[in-house]
């Protein structure tokens, strides 16, 4: 029967503790450790490539790429040779495997291609002395790789990859201190440095050894070197035979290598030498965690989370300034980990605290110093051990809880975190609901029911449930389950209420599994007990008990009467009532079990992070990989039985695909047309769908009222660039008319200097042909003379060959004289050295006989030797011979008690280990009784504490309730009174409501008025201060005029004096100029558009003060006016007011003297002349108090009249020190006096 199979699907997590494990393998692609995984993300598609660890090992170690980006090494730790686990299904796999198996006793490097993510290389070998590499890298020319180790050794190896053999290994920590980091030299393959604890230490690899090399860094004492780095200064090239050997590099320059130690320096080491140090933080305490190159210098990852970018500086080859500083996270959470990319366009850190931050590096110049950019694209991943999990029917979501006390919501269809919910207590379980939008949260405190809305997980009930290590929904979710010690509490879902407590477990209950119709439940615990409870009755019907394994997973199968329980017994177990069915041991303890209702497979998880598909009914028979380092905390299955996620203690989350040969989970896909599609709907708060709204009307009235306002400077602009354009074209056409006329002026010149060099050339030519003549004729002249001359040199020549050919003649004859005594006399010497020659070949040959009777002589005398000294060398030989077969039986006995010592060795630390192991388990086993103690025992307490309160409560209540008894009645009646005026008042609410609304209404547009006032009386301000400036300009500007007017007439003044004496008129004249004219007036051609506008302003001024002026003196003469009409009717009403008091005077004696006038008329009108009298009319006191009130009416009106009076002086000086004027389109040059 065919095997599903696991295939990685993605990875939410990190594994950030592993430093130097981020890699750009091109543009947009970074490399990093997850779990037992090797990640691709795709920063911009959000996908993920994951290649699985190797089976057999303990976790990844260290990473390293390619300086080609071809290649990628993963090195694992080892995996104790009792935990050791043949992986596979079949004997056929086992066998496959053992190759593995073989090369597990030793930590391992895969090879792998970054293209095809296959793994092409495996490298292991025992020089390492540890169970683990520390570090790896690859070198230069990717021909050989140096890996530092692990303790207790540390030594430094490095392998040929050609020949996957070890070249050379060195022990780099003689104090036995810990090493961090190896790198290799990118300029020089055969340059290797190792950094750790109090040393640094530079290699140079030969083919047989590592030599060490002395260097500056190297001398430093009391320093712990925390990460350095080579500068790639050339790229290499991608092809392999552009590289040279090892031996022509030795010959290479070494490079510039950047280290960083404990004490917030960088030291810059060039050619073995440090040339400079750079102090990287304030505090000691920042210290460089990791650092990267980039096309201006290198980044530094610091221990406080801030990025710091260092620039290379003009004014040395090794000197750097750093020049921004970026702040990843608030919390300032170490950087362990940075990479940037290819193009530089990200910059990618992993944190100390796992999680994982991308910044786009384009965006650098928008960042602030010390600043937390927006645009940040950040991995939210758990940091601690997730403690529970579950996935949703309806939704593609899982929920997680973890110790670090958030709750995160997880899709895993965008491969996004959707929700993180923060707490004050550790979160130990979490599930969904089958609809996707509550979850239930088991809190160390207690146990709350969730709403998930749009933007936030919101709390909807508590219940008094502590430390609940498990709680699950039913499959139809109308029921929940949670766990509290040994007691299982469970609740209806919608009415919140508890239906019944499950109390049977002597242990802390561990396992949940609900029915497929939610009629029964399956709990596990750590006494060994399974029991089924029936929902309906509360009632055990089924238990299993195995004493001495504790459960901590258990699972019911659907249409069947078996269940399935892991433990630490190690063992998968098929169980029934009180029997077990089947059982098969592992050599790990599977930590968790998973079956989906209708399947063929059933999935386990182990304390080693792996991932098993075992095959239903059960065989035995299973797959299995890698998936988390550390122990696998939960399993979940998608309702389509699909897609399988796992989480581990590390805090990471790895998502698989089960891939079926059968086909047996596909009946469920969503992939088919009839399938269900995921719900798309949330939650949300009517308050919040509120706000949004008012939030987008007030958007959109924003909107609205920027739209006006961009049209209206639109225009305005328009307006204005149409004048400027205006302003331009005039002034270009200004400038062309003035080219034209130059050009036409320079034509015109052209014309008269092209005639007056045609005249000029005429005369020179006419020069030209009469000095040409002249020449012409002299020449001839020499050239007679020269003919002459050659005719008698041609003759002498004649004469002259004759005689040299005679002198030839006899020369020769002499010269065969001479040469025929010579060879006779040559001849004469050969004959004597050939003689000579017969001579020596004798004596050489008499010296040679002589020669070898001495050698026979002497090889006689060295063969007598020989044969001493071979005897004698037989003897000791012999001697030795048997000195040899003694210490070669030694030597076998103590290999044979040395191979003896290890394997007890090697016994005893399993014994030990095993020992611990129990120790272990059994302090666990005590520390959660202890827990459960004493939370039991808080738990006896408060519910003394909670019986006494409610006792006295009740006691109080009785007795309150008797007192509200006698106050029914008295409220009844109120509450009928109440009732008869509610009404009315009701109606006058509405009515002050709608009143309300309406000032409401009121107030706004008063407010937007009174804002557009603010805003004119802010401009009309400004424009009063500008003129107000301006005038105090010009007034200065007059006085400082007025004052050199009266200087310059009193000059004038003396000059007039003097006019009948010229020189002193001329000297006086000259010493005006150079006072008032010499140097402060200069001659310059001023624009005429600024005359334009100048005359403009000053004819509008003029218009101003001339308006200003009639009205001031209009207003003047109405108020002079006013003020005599005032006056006038002053005095008439004064002087009606003193004729009628002497009127009522004179009447007041009038009528005393009535009676005596009368008599007097009487006797005297014959005699005297007739007296015409006549009547004054008499004033009673009334009219005499209204002529009073009307006289103070009057005094009061003239005391108005006076402060009008002044009010219109105090605005008429106003008026004459503002001067207003409209603003121009431009702004103008200050006006001088001189214009």
């Amino acid at each position: 029967m065919a095997l599903a199979s696991l295939i990685p699907h993605y990875v939410f997590g990190v594994k950030s503790i592993i430093k130097n494990s981020l890699f750009f393998v091109d543009e947009t692609t970074v490399v990093y450790p997850a779990g037992h995984n090797l990640v691709f993300w795709n920063l911009t598609e959000k996908t993920q490539k994951i290649i699985s660890g190797t089976p057999d090992t303990d976790g990844i170690t260290a990473i390293c790429l390619t300086p080609n980006r071809r290649q990628i090494a993963v090195a694992e730790r080892l995996v104790p040779l009792n935990e050791r686990i043949v992986r596979g299904a079949s004997p056929s796999e086992t066998k496959a495997q053992s190759p593995i198996d073989n090369q597990a006793k030793h930590p391992i490097i895969s090879i792998y291609d970054i293209n095809s993510l296959k793994k092409k290389k495996v490298l292991s070998g025992a020089d390492v002395g540890s169970k683990e590499y520390v570090s790896i890298a690859f070198t230069c020319d990717s021909k050989m790789i140096a890996a530092q180790g692990g303790g207790p050794e540390w030594n430094l190896v490095t392998w040929n990859l050609d020949k996957q053999k070890v070249i050379a290994s060195a022990k780099v920590s003689y104090q036995g201190t810990d090493a961090y980091q190896v790198q290799c030299c990118p300029q020089n393959p055969a340059l290797i440095t190792s950094i750790g604890v109090g040393f640094a230490r530079t290699y140079k690899a030969t083919e047989t050894q590592l030599r060490p090399v002395s260097t500056g860094v190297s001398k430093k004492e009391n320093v712990v070197f925390l990460y350095h780095m080579w500068f790639v200064e050339k790229r290499e090239s991608d092809s392999e035979n552009e590289v040279s050997d090892m031996d022509s590099s030795e010959k290479q320059k070494d490079g510039t290598c950047i280290y960083s130690i404990n004490t917030g320096e960088l030291l810059l080491v060039d050619g073995g030498e440090i040339v400079n140090t750079i102090s990287a933080g304030e505090d000691q305490l920042e210290t460089v965690e990791s650092i990267t190159q980039y096309s201006k210098g290198f980044i530094c990852g610091e221990s406080t989370g801030i990025v710091c970018l260092y620039e290379k500086q003009e004014s040395g080859e090794f000197h750097y300034k750093k020049i921004n500083s970026i702040k990843m996270e608030n919390k300032g959470v170490k950087i362990n980990s940075i990479a940037i990319s290819i193009n530089e366009d990200w910059l990618v850190c992993s944190m100390e605290n796992n999680q994982l931050i991308a910044f786009p590096f384009q965006n650098l110049d928008m960042v602030k110093p010390n600043e937390v950019p927006k645009d940040m694209l950040v991995q939210a991943f758990h940091t601690n051990v997730i403690t529970g999990m579950s996935m949703c029917m309806r939704r593609p979501i899982i929920a997680t809880s973890s110790l670090d006390k958030s709750v995160r919501i997880w899709n895993y269809v965008t491969k996004t975190t959707e929700l993180i919910g923060w707490y004050p207590e550790d979160a130990l379980s979490v599930s969904v609901h089958p609809s996707g939008y509550q979850i239930l949260v088991g809190f160390v405190d207690k146990l709350r029911l969730m709403n998930l809305l749009l933007d936030d997980i919101k709390i909807t009930k508590e219940f008094n449930v502590k430390s609940s290590s498990e709680c699950a929904f039913s499959t139809g979710g109308q029921y929940f389950a949670a766990t509290h010690a040994n007691a299982i509490h469970i609740f209806e879902t919608y009415t919140c209420a508890n239906i019944g407590n499950l109390r049977a477990h002597s242990g802390k209950v561990r396992g949940l599994a609900w029915s497929f119709d939610d009629s029964h439940l399956l709990t596990a615990g750590i006494d060994g007990a399974i029991y089924e409870w029936e929902l309906k009755s509360l009632k055990r019907v089924r238990e299993n008990v195995v004493k001495g394994c504790m459960y901590s997973g258990v699972a019911s199968v659907k249409d069947s009467q078996t269940f399935f329980g892991v433990g630490s017994d190690k063992k998968l177990k098929e169980l029934d009532d009180a029997i077990i069915i089947k059982s098969y041991t592992s050599v790990v303890a599977l930590t968790q079990v998973k079956i989906p209702f209708g399947s063929s497979l059933l999935f386990a998880g182990t304390d080693t992070g792996s991932a098993r598909a075992y095959k239903y009914p059960l065989s035995g028979d299973f797959y299995e990989v890698r998936a988390c380092t550390g122990s696998v905390t939960r399993l979940c299955i998608s309702v389509d039985g699909l897609l399988l996620a796992c989480a581990g203690e590390d805090g990471s989350i790895v998502m698989f695909d089960i891939r079926d040969k059968e086909r047996s989970l596909m009946r469920g896909s969503r992939k088919d047309k009839d399938a269900l599609e995921w719900a798309t709907e949330v939650f949300i708060n009517r308050n919040d769908i509120d706000e949004i709204r008012q939030n987008c009307l007030d958007l959109e009235n924003k909107v609205v009222q920027l739209a006006t306002y961009c049209e209206y400077q639109l225009k305005a602009k328009e307006l204005e660039f149409g004048e400027r354009m205006k302003e331009t074209t005039d002034i270009f056409q200004a400038e062309i008319d003035d080219y034209r006329l130059k050009i036409e002026t320079m034509l015109q010149q052209r014309a008269e200097e092209e005639l007056e060099h045609e005249q000029k050339g005429m005369e020179v030519e006419e020069r030209h042909a009469q000095v040409l003549q002249d020449v012409e004729a002299q020449f001839h002249k020499k050239m007679m003379i020269e003919v002459g001359r050659y005719q008698a040199l041609e003759q002498e020549k004649i004469l002259s060959d004759a005689h040299w050919q005679d002198e030839i003649t006899v020369a020769n004859d002499a010269n065969e004289k001479a040469m025929q005594d010579l060879i006779e006399a040559y001849e004469d010497k050969l004959d004597g050295e050939k003689a000579a020659y017969q001579q020596l070949k004798e004596d050489k040959e008499q010296a040679y006989r002589d020669f070898e009777e001495v050698r026979r002589q002497h090889e006689e005398d060295q063969d007598q030797e020989l044969e001493d000294t071979k005897l004698s060398y037989e003897i000791m030989l012999s001697s030795e011979k048997d000195t040899l077969l003694r210490i070669k039986g030694e030597n076998g006995i103590m290999k044979k008690k040395m191979f003896e010592f290890a394997k007890d060795i090697e016994i005893q630390r399993e014994e030990l280990r095993l020992l611990f192991q129990q120790k272990k388990e059994l302090y666990e086993i005590i520390s959660i009784m202890e827990r459960d103690m004493i939370g039991l025992r808080k738990d006896i307490q408060e519910r003394d504490e909670t019986i006494t309160e409610k006792e006295k409560r009740i006691y109080d209540l009785k007795r309150k309730n008797q007192e509200l008894e006698k106050f029914k009645f008295v409220l009844d009646y109120k509450i009928k009174d109440l009732k008869e005026q509610v009404a009315p008042r009701e109606i006058e609410l509405q009515e002050t409501r709608e009143t309300v609304n309406k000032m409401e209404a009121e107030l706004v547009r008063t407010h937007t008025l009174m804002e557009k006032r603010g805003f004119q009386m802010a401009e009309m301000k400004l424009l009063v201060e500008g003129a107000k400036k301006e005038g105090i300009r010009m007034r200065q500007q007059i006085a400082d005029s007025g004052k050199l007017l009266v200087h310059f007439q009193n000059d004038f003044y003396n000059l007039s004096q003097n006019l009948e004496n010229s020189r002193d008129v001329k000297a006086t004249i000259m010493k005006m100029y150079d006072k008032y004219i010499k140097g402060k007036f200069t001659l310059e051609e001023i624009d005429k558009n600024i005359i334009t506008e100048y005359a403009r302003q000053r004819l509008f001024l003029e218009k101003k003060v001339d308006n200003l002026s009639k009205k001031l003196y209009q207003q003047g003469e109405n108020h002079k006016e006013l003020y005599t009409r005032t006056l006038e009717e002053n005095k008439e009403l004064i002087r009606k007011v003193h004729d009628l008091r002497q009127d009522a005077r004179e009447a007041k004696a009038a009528a005393a003297e009535e009676g005596s006038s009368n008599e007097v008329s009487q006797t005297n009108e014959t005699s005297s002349k007739e007296v015409v009298v006549y009547e004054v009319p008499k004033l009673s006191n009334d009219d005499i108090e209204k002529l009073q009130a009307h006289a103070k009416n009057l005094e009061q009106l003239m005391a108005v009249q006076a402060e009008r009076i002044k009010y219109l002086e105090e605005m008429l000086d106003k008026t004459e020190k503002i001067e207003l004027r409209p603003k121009s389109r431009q702004e103008l040059p200050p006006m001088d006096d001189d214009l």
